[in-house]
């Protein structure tokens, strides 16, 4: 099937895939209302999006952060930490990348102080899980982009994710990411 190196096992089989190499983050959002009081049933209407209606595995994000600042597990994942399921979020990039979706629409409206502590906090935790530089750039497929980057910015996409003002916040994000690393590391030393 053409379609299983961006969205493996499409046929919904629960086979887990695992990535490749994992080089990149994607920042997400789900485009749907910010209105909602609670994130979990977000990330069951996401989940049923993905699963029911596109007839994918399983929700096509790693993680979803509400904007409360709660963390969700997306993507079944068995061997976590140890391996990154293979998700079905940026295309050709999937096998190379995992995925945070910040819920809601940040396009006009700006993510929540506590939503981007939580996303901060994940990112910082996979970047030191994975030994990757929150502040770099790295080949991805046919482009050389930022190691934390928006889904607009992977090759081959043609998208507003993760929405302009969730997507202004991204070189401030990074930096929080790279501080919490380094207070971290300054606290072992």
């Amino acid at each position: 099937d053409s379609n299983e190196l961006y969205y493996p096992n499409t046929h919904n089989s629960k086979q887990v895939a695992y990535n490749i190499n994992t080089t990149h983050a994607f920042v997400h959002h789900g485009a749907s209302s910010n209105t909602y009081t609670d994130g979990a049933d977000v990330a069951r209407f996401y989940w049923t999006i993905h699963v029911v209606n596109n007839g994918w595995k399983d929700i096509a994000y790693n993680y979803l952060v509400d904007r409360f600042g709660n963390l969700y597990q997306g993507r079944y994942n068995p061997d976590f930490p140890n391996q990154d399921a293979w998700g079905a979020h940026t295309g050709v990039c999937n096998p190379y990348s995992f995925a945070i979706c910040m819920m809601g629409n940040l396009d006009t409206i700006y993510p929540t102080d506590s939503s981007v502590s939580a996303l901060a906090e994940m990112l910082a935790y996979k970047m030191n899980l994975r030994n990757l530089d929150p502040l770099g750039v790295n080949h991805i497929v046919s482009n050389t982009i930022d190691v934390i980057s928006g889904h607009r910015d992977a090759p081959g996409s043609s998208t507003a994710c993760p929405g302009d003002s969730l997507y202004s916040y991204l070189p401030m994000i990074r930096q929080m990411v790279k501080d919490k690393l380094d207070s971290c590391q300054n606290n072992i030393d």
